[in-house]
């Protein structure tokens, strides 16, 4: 597989997988333990979902810096960009469903439902994305 298909595939199983996040926190009825810091502070303050994404991300690349020490390689700085990336796709994921709050509790449970297949398949795709990283 060539590299732009890869980078495709990369950005495609990214976008789904915010795509599935958005879901399951639209449905109301909890949300993925790496998502539950940035959305509990995006309910207090003003920056999104995606923007607390991507700062809770970078410190926990930090934080993985600091464990690792010289056991951390460069090539996992790229970790940044995909945050990056991840937190915007999922304040776009976020609008484009700004039309879906579920009312009642069976609603809930099935756009939970559904953002948990959707998060299942990009999570399927992840083993995908490790070839981009490593040539």
């Amino acid at each position: 597989m060539n590299k732009l298909k890869r980078y495709l595939l990369f950005l495609i199983g990214l976008f789904i997988n915010a795509l599935g996040v958005s879901l399951v926190t639209k449905a109301s009825l909890g949300t993925s333990p790496i998502s539950s810091i940035p959305y509990v502070l995006s309910l207090k303050f003003p920056p999104t979902l995606g923007n607390f994404t991507i700062i809770f991300s970078i410190l926990l690349i930090l934080l993985q810096i600091l464990i690792l020490r010289k056991n951390f390689k460069i090539e996992n700085i790229l970790q940044i960009p995909v945050s990056i990336a991840f937190g915007y796709f999922i304040d776009l994921t976020m609008y484009l469903f700004f039309w879906v709050n579920p009312g009642n509790y069976a609603m809930k449970l099935a756009a939970l439902l559904a953002g948990c297949i959707v998060l299942g398949f990009g999570v399927y795709l992840e083993p995908q994305r490790s070839y981009l990283i490593l040539p």
